[in-house]
């Protein structure tokens, strides 16, 4: 019962119809809206050769055009990176090969540094 609840709610009511209501139009607006949205898929059919591609390009190419935006190629985009990969090489060889030895230093300062307020507290 609560599946055809469900149902009711999300199907039939942003329509205007409810489970009393006569179903044979409720198909038949299904089915019309059912036949538009195939009609329009069959736009996007036939891959680069189809006419709502050739649109969807002309319109990126007019929008590209307006905001002065330029496309770069793969090789040039592949450079970029290659660039950037040579920098986070350079990074990762200034870094220190043991990273333990300074959190180790790092720990015997720290404790240093308690002693000596343990003894400023037992002298004060």
């Amino acid at each position: 019962m609560s599946k055809v609840r469900k149902t009711e709610r999300t199907i039939l009511k942003p329509k205007g119809y409810s489970l009393n209501s006569d179903l044979t139009p409720v198909t038949a607006q299904y089915e019309a809206d059912k036949q538009n949205i195939m009609a329009q898929a069959e736009l996007y059919k036939g891959e680069q050769d189809s006419p709502k591609w050739a649109e969807l390009k002309v319109e990126i190419q007019a929008k590209k055009s307006a905001l002065q935006v330029e496309g770069r190629s793969a090789q040039s985009r592949a450079t970029e990176f290659d660039r950037l990969n040579y920098l986070l090489e350079f990074r990762t060889n200034l870094t220190p090969s043991n990273p333990t030895e300074t959190s180790t230093i790092s720990e015997l300062e720290l404790e240093a540094l308690a002693l000596e307020i343990e003894l400023e507290l037992i002298n004060f």
